[in-house]
């Protein structure tokens, strides 16, 4: 038999049994910052890929990586501001949700950065029982959340010409709501009765809302509620790209600190899920897709630091 025969069966065998593992680690991951003195967390690419931005021990202020130069900023010391926030869509300033105490009353408020002067404003008052994260309009020109049972948006004076329209959408009462991208009128959804819904993420194309069950369990639904996927257990879904795959860890604990967590990509349709990471020194958590779909960006909670992994799909 030639031997090129038998070299198509081991690349063969390869495919189909070494998939796994070997088409989604491509090379191992490069750590761009974090560990020793510096404590870094849950990262977030730019809609340009040419910056990371992520918060410091245990969500407190918010820094950026400047990809090119090697560089962390620190943008904000202001506590709680690394959970939740997120990128405008022209990639010059982010938006999040800060706290501070007043006799050990939390208040928060919704706080825009600017990064291409610098400067930060506040879009709201401190206020108590904000328990939504703010998220911005398809052209940059609010941000919005619920609060005090209702829909709040806040001007952000930018403007930028949305590539297209989709929708808004957040969680309330064990309810979700998602608005027609023409009307502008919210429809309530309760795909898992009784289900407290968090982590909301809308895919690339405004077509599908990825979300997680209070304990752990993760569905993709359509916008308009005609498909329901469950993608079995999991923690913070986020899309890929391609509007077809995501990335999400599945986390382990004692009850008081995580005991394991790695990271997994699955298909939209709930197949071919497949493990990125394998390494029980680390606790990789808080996966992020680079806008190219080539790379994701997590963080590991044993040592702080920010790794960067190839991925190939």
């Amino acid at each position: 038999m030639p031997r090129r025969f038998y070299l198509y069966l081991a690349a063969l065998f390869l495919m189909v049994y070494g998939g796994l593992i070997f088409e989604v680690s491509a090379g191992e991951p490069i750590k761009v910052a974090g560990g020793e003195e510096n404590f870094y967390m849950n990262p977030r690419w730019s809609p340009d890929g040419s910056k990371i931005a992520f918060s410091g021990s245990n969500y407190r202020g918010l820094y950026v990586l400047d990809l090119s130069a090697g560089l962390v900023d620190q943008i904000s010391d202001d506590d709680a501001a690394g959970f939740g926030f997120s990128w405008s869509v022209d990639g010059r300033s982010l938006v999040a949700r800060v706290a501070r105490y007043e006799a050990k009353k939390r208040l928060n408020a919704v706080k825009l950065f600017d990064l291409s002067d610098g400067k930060e404003r506040l879009l709201s008052e401190f206020q108590p029982r904000m328990t939504d994260l703010p998220r911005w309009s398809p052209n940059n020109a609010s941000v919005y959340l619920y609060a005090d049972k209702q829909l709040k948006s806040f001007p952000t004076g930018r403007l930028t010409k949305p590539a297209y329209s989709w929708p808004q959408y957040y969680s309330a009462r064990n309810n979700i709501y998602i608005s027609d991208s023409r009307t502008g009128e919210f429809k309530r959804f309760q795909p898992i009765p009784g289900g407290d819904y968090i982590n909301l993420t809308l895919s690339p194309n405004g077509q599908y809302l990825a979300f997680e069950v209070m304990g752990g369990h993760l569905y993709v639904m359509s916008v308009d509620g005609e498909e329901l996927v469950d993608l079995g257990a999991g923690y913070r879904l986020q899309w890929a790209p391609d509007n077809m795959h995501l990335v999400y860890m599945l986390s382990k604990d004692d009850g008081h600190d995580y005991t394991s967590s790695e990271i997994y990509i699955i298909r939209r349709d709930g197949t071919n899920r497949r493990q990125v990471t394998d390494t029980p020194e680390r606790l990789e958590m808080n996966p992020h897709w680079s806008p190219d779909g080539k790379q994701i960006v997590y963080d590991d909670l044993a040592s702080g630091s920010i790794f960067i992994q190839d991925v190939e799909l």
